[in-house]
Formats: structure tokens, sequence, C-alpha cells
């Protein structure tokens, strides 16, 4: 009868047992482990996506800016830019720099004199050189595409040249004795058809071409003369 006694102690010490749980420490633990490993995860899924993205753009960049490094390529042997501009420079470098310095000047002493070239002035211009172009059957746009160029290069030599007009102008004046004396010269080459009037008129167009041509010259050398000018780039 003990044993049996003892036996129904120990059921009942069992029952009555307090149950062992996890701290709440510990569970707050556990599923901040948990937060932190998904978090870490979605990271590094979020950063391998942006290297993908990174690597795509990466090779579609090179392959959009190959022509920057590379010009061209003849059996997979590649001519760079670098190479070619070295080139360009040997061969008509000093020719393209004296151009701009060129400009340079011109732009300069018309801005000290107060000449200006308005838009008008260029339009206006542009409508002339179309008209004569037409005359002969020819159109600007196409006469501009065989010589390679754009219509704001065309527009900035109308421009240039407005103002060399305006800075020569006091000197391009032909006389009334000067085209007399052009027609008597010349009286044999000159074309029969054509009235006095008209001889006239076209004589007067050539000579102050010519004039205006002699006064550009003369403007271009002097303006070179009197100015600083450094060069920086090794050309010959």
């Amino acid at each position: 009868m003990a044993v049996k006694k003892q036996s129904n102690i120990k059921k009942s010490a069992a029952k009555t047992a307090p149950k062992i749980t996890k701290p709440q420490s510990v569970k707050a633990e556990e599923s901040t482990r948990v937060e932190v490993s998904k978090t870490i995860q979605a990271k590094s899924k979020k950063r391998n996506l942006i290297i993908g993205i990174l690597v795509i753009l990466g090779v579609a960049l090179v392959i959009a800016l190959r022509g920057q490094f590379v010009v061209a390529t003849v059996n997979g042997d590649p001519i760079s830019r670098i190479t070619f501009i070295q080139q360009l420079e040997k061969e008509v470098g000093q020719k393209v720099l004296d151009s701009l310095v060129t400009k340079k000047l011109i732009t300069q002493e018309a801005k000290k004199k107060n000449i200006t070239v308005s838009k008008q002035e260029i339009d206006e211009e542009i409508g002339r050189v179309e008209k004569n172009l037409k005359d002969q059957g020819q159109e600007l746009n196409m006469a501009l595409k065989q010589q390679g160029i754009s219509m704001d290069q065309f527009k900035e030599q109308i421009s240039i040249q407005l103002m060399l007009k305006k800075l020569v102008a006091d000197k391009v004046k032909a006389t009334d004795k000067e085209i007399s004396d052009y027609l008597e010269k010349n009286k044999d080459s000159l074309p029969q058809e054509m009235g006095e009037a008209e001889l006239k008129k076209a004589v007067l167009g050539q000579l102050e071409q010519q004039k205006f041509s002699q006064a550009v010259e003369g403007l271009i050398e002097s303006l070179k003369t009197s100015a600083k000018i450094n060069y920086y780039l090794d050309l010959k």
C-alpha cells in the first residue's frame, strides 16, 4: 500500500508541476534575429539587383561610347580617336587654328567698335544666297551638304562676313572714274550684248569685291600684328 501511495504522489506532482516557458526576453531576441535575417536577405537581393543593373548599364555605355575612343577598326585592329586627332592636327591643325584666331580677332574688333550683326541681317543675307543659287538651279541645303557645312556653321560665316563688311565699309567704295577706267581698259573683253548701265553695275560690283578682299586682308594683317597671340600647340 505504501508503494502505491508514493506512485500517486509522483503523478500528482507531475500534474501540478509548473510548465517551463521561455522568458519574454528570449522570445524577443529570437524575433529580432529573424527580422534581422530577413532584412539582410532583402538588402542582399536589392544589392545584387543594383549590381546587375549597373553591369548592364556599364556594358551599354561602353558600346554607346565606343566611338569616343575608337574611330574605326581594320581587320579587328582599332584606330584610336587620339591617333585620329593627332593626325588631323598635323595635316590641317594649323589652318584650323589660324581660322579660329582670325575669327576671334574679327569679333574682338567688331565689339571694340560697337559693331553688331542682327538675326534679321543674317536671314536677309541667307535669302539672297538662296535666290542666287536657285537662279543657277541649285538648292542651299544641298550646296551646304556638298561642302560639309551645317546651317549653323553657314550662319556663323555669314555673321563674320557681315562684320567685315561693316568694319571696312569706308574702304570699298568704287568711284565713277575707277569704273570708267576699268571699262576703257577692258572694253575689248567685255560682253557686247550688255548695255552701258548694266556693264557699269557689273563693274561696280566687281571693283567693290576686289576692294573688299584687299581691305579685309589688310585689316586682318593689321589685327594680327598688333594682337598678342600665344600658341600652345606645336603643329609644324
